[in-house]
């Protein structure tokens, strides 16, 4: 598995339909690790949406995160950062952000007031070459990164327990820097990731996934909302 660094690029997700049920919820742990790994992957292919959130360490900031991503790249959420934060919205190959005053002041330097005054409350247009969200949140290039993780062979399953009133499978796992990786998947059909930890190293933190298969309702801010990132000399 990757570290937050590559985790946060896209991320992985879980189904919501779940009704506890002990028989099969054992049946499941009872499996080898390799094979409820190998199950997960697939339902977690099936999905076309969902929901992340949680707070991480990366590059020795912390992240918090909420956002709402899909197999065709499009998203919307919140990203905060160091106590600033922004919100980001890329839908049909566009890409925005409103970021809050904390950010320019962080991000603006000496023209950080100038930027406050000219944006306001609208939002800023990201050209591609300056900000591509499309690996943040594309659903399917998430799982491609972490099917190209690691070798996930050394997992061990921990035994079963109750998550956020949903039965799960609790599995023990690295990432590929060698840091201890808990992973909780939903032990009744379909059998997804609802919950990663890392506790120890670098960049601990805990990611939560949600609202899966749910519509998004991405919709571009009205031309009159948006403010061109060349005005602003970017």
């Amino acid at each position: 598995m990757h570290s937050w660094k590559t985790t946060t690029i896209g991320v992985l997700g879980a189904a919501v339909l779940l009704t506890a049920c002990g028989d099969d919820a054992e049946g499941f742990a009872d499996r080898p690790a390799a094979e409820i790994l190998e199950e997960t992957e697939a339902d977690m292919r099936a999905l076309d949406s969902l929901r992340l959130s949680g707070d991480i360490v990366a590059d020795g900031q912390q992240v918090s995160i909420d956002m709402a991503i899909s197999t065709d790249g499009d998203c919307a959420g919140s990203i905060g950062q160091g106590g600033a934060s922004a919100e980001i919205i890329s839908v049909g190959g566009e890409s925005f952000m409103k970021p809050d005053e904390a950010f320019w002041e962080q991000m603006g330097g000496p023209q950080a007031s100038t930027i406050i005054e000219l944006v306001g409350d609208r939002w800023v247009a990201m050209p591609p070459e300056q900000a591509d969200f499309s690996e943040f949140c594309n659903l399917d290039q998430l799982l491609d990164e972490m099917d190209d993780g690691g070798d996930d062979g050394g997992a061990e399953v921990e035994g079963t327990e109750e998550l956020d009133g949903r039965q799960a499978v609790r599995l023990s796992t690295t990432s590929d820097e060698d840091e201890p990786v808990t992973v909780w998947v939903a032990a009744d059909d379909p059998h997804v990731i609802l919950q990663m930890e890392v506790s120890e190293g670098d960049e601990p933190g805990t990611l939560r996934f949600s609202d899966f298969d749910e519509a998004i309702d991405v919709q571009a801010p009205d031309g009159d909302e948006v403010v061109d990132l060349a005005e602003l000399g970017g």
